[in-house]
């Protein structure tokens, strides 16, 4: 919603004033839903860190991931005020030029907290669930046996047909 918010700022900057006034009301209210959910989600991610720190190897990635996190929310902490005070001024277009460097930061920071987040889980394999012994090897025995060659079976190097 906050990355679809800051497109919304850079568009309204080629529009005619009558399109304007409803891209900007859009742009709010997509920035007050996204500015909510972006610290529910600082929220959640801090419940859910001790657990995930318990299997990760490189706790620093996860403390990176935490502090862009961070980042972002203040970012558009601070494009949530200045859209309010752009508000009261009518389209102040000084505040408009601010607004959207701002909302492209807070974007640029969502874009690379999200990429910090896959890596903690497809690299570090992060919150993800790993099968016991007793499960009769799923995939954790997988995992350590070759991979098959091409039109053959993963489970048993056999041809398939």
């Amino acid at each position: 919603l906050l990355i679809l918010e800051a497109l919304l700022e850079i568009v309204s900057l080629f529009l005619s004033s009558g399109a304007i006034s409803t891209v900007r009301r859009t742009s709010l209210l997509l920035l007050v839903i996204g500015y909510l959910m972006e610290w529910a989600e600082v929220w959640s991610g801090g419940e859910a860190e001790d657990v995930v720190e318990r299997s990760l190897c490189d706790v620093p990635a996860l403390e990176l991931h935490e502090e862009w996190a961070l980042r972002a929310a203040w970012i558009f902490c601070f494009v949530s005020v200045i859209a309010l005070l752009r508000w009261k001024m009518n389209g102040s277009p000084v505040l408009s030029g601010v607004l959207v460097t701002l909302a492209l930061a807070g974007a640029a920071a969502l874009g690379y907290t999200g990429h910090l987040g896959a890596s903690l889980v497809y690299l570090h394999g992060a919150a993800v669930a790993r099968p016991s012994a007793a499960c009769g090897g799923g995939v954790a025995a997988n995992a350590a046996t070759p991979t098959a060659g091409a039109g053959e079976s993963e489970h048993t190097g056999e041809a398939e047909e």
